[in-house]
């Protein structure tokens, strides 16, 4: 059974590990929570709070059977997604996935929040420059 972690990574390029587990759905979960508490359980109003989130988790639609997680970025500078199956897992850099990636914020008014540029368009691209003043929270594969 393979072990995870959760990282976060600040604007300055500063990581940490939050947790280890080899339960990957659990991780998601407390990544995702951890996002959630930072940009909403604060005292700004819901569209302060559009205008003034900190952290992300990147997210990609996908099954239980073949998951897509967000790896960071590798030694070169690159996004990097795990494509996980029942029987393998490959790194492979984000660009060779055909998916749109989902930035989560948190649950905001009862609903999933996704990052939106100022025109209220989501945020589909892990090169948007809003991105590079944020924390990321994402998942690493420990083997």
């Amino acid at each position: 059974m393979s072990k995870w972690q959760i990282w976060s990574v600040d604007e300055y390029g500063q990581g940490s590990i939050l947790a280890t587990s080899d339960n990957i759905e659990q991780l998601i979960k407390t990544a995702k929570s951890n996002v959630h508490n930072e940009n909403v359980e604060n005292a700004l109003t819901a569209e302060e709070k559009k205008r003034s989130w900190e952290t992300f988790f990147v997210e990609y639609p996908c099954s239980k059977k073949n998951m897509l997680i967000y790896g960071g970025k590798d030694n070169r500078g690159r996004h990097v997604v795990y494509k996980i199956s029942e029987k393998n897992i490959e790194l492979v850099p984000a660009s060779d996935i055909k998916v749109d990636p989902n930035i989560y914020l948190g649950n905001l008014d009862k609903q999933d929040w996704f990052a939106e540029d100022e025109r209220r368009r989501q945020i589909n691209s892990l090169k948007h420059p809003l991105l590079n003043t944020k924390t990321v929270y994402f998942l690493r594969l420990i083997k």
